[in-house]
């Protein structure tokens, strides 16, 4: 038999951190366990994931949704890809293109909020549109704080690329303010019913392919 992982359960807690627990390896410890064929896995969070399961095939959907986003959008040369942090830049580097910048975040761990964010890179210097880029969204805090800081420095539209998004996205901030015009991601856990005119969703099957 085979497995399918739209979204890895607890993918986020990849390493033992502060007060953090690296229960993902003992997720995968089960599902090794269990002796699948092959595993399909959706977007990992981290080079962690691949590399405690057996037999793991990635999909990354990010890549199509990008491109949506900058047909969307209208993107030229003179635009930019954000990356939030450096695991994000890590993973999506490649796909940046010559315009990209990152954020240096500072995080409490004990309430999970993002006290500080600084953008890296060689700054526009005129008016620009930017697209936000990572696998995952919960209520969105970081992508809140980060386009607060892209719209200091220029931004006159923002958009928001995710493979994963959380249905605490509904309740956060995002779709509550004018920061984030759109934002583009799967049906790994959100549901197709959830899309709106600001939340364009994508079937994740279609990314398997």
């Amino acid at each position: 038999a085979s497995l399918i992982i739209p979204y890895m359960p607890y993918s986020r807690m990849d390493r033992s951190e502060e007060a953090s627990v690296f229960t993902l390896k003992y997720i995968c410890e089960f599902i090794n366990s269990l002796d699948f064929t092959s595993v399909t896995l959706l977007e990992p969070h981290s080079d962690v994931t691949p590399a405690l399961l057996n037999r793991v095939k990635l999909v990354f959907p990010t890549t199509k949704l990008l491109q949506v986003a900058k047909s969307h959008m209208s993107f030229s040369d003179e635009d930019y890809i954000f990356f939030p942090d450096a695991g994000a830049q890590k993973r999506y580097n490649k796909m940046a293109g010559q315009n990209s910048l990152v954020g240096y975040k500072q995080r409490d761990f004990q309430t999970g909020k993002i006290t500080s964010l600084e953008i890296v890179g060689t700054l526009p210097t005129k008016p620009f549109k930017a697209i936000i880029v990572d696998d995952l969204s919960s209520y969105g805090g970081t992508f809140i704080a980060a386009a607060t800081e892209l719209r200091k420095i220029g931004a006159t539209e923002i958009y928001l690329v995710v493979a994963h998004a959380e249905k605490s996205i509904l309740e956060g901030e995002i779709f509550k303010t004018d920061l984030i015009q759109k934002v583009f991601a799967t049906d790994s856990i959100v549901d197709m019913e959830d899309a709106t005119e600001r939340l364009v969703i994508y079937s994740e099957k279609a990314f398997r392919t």
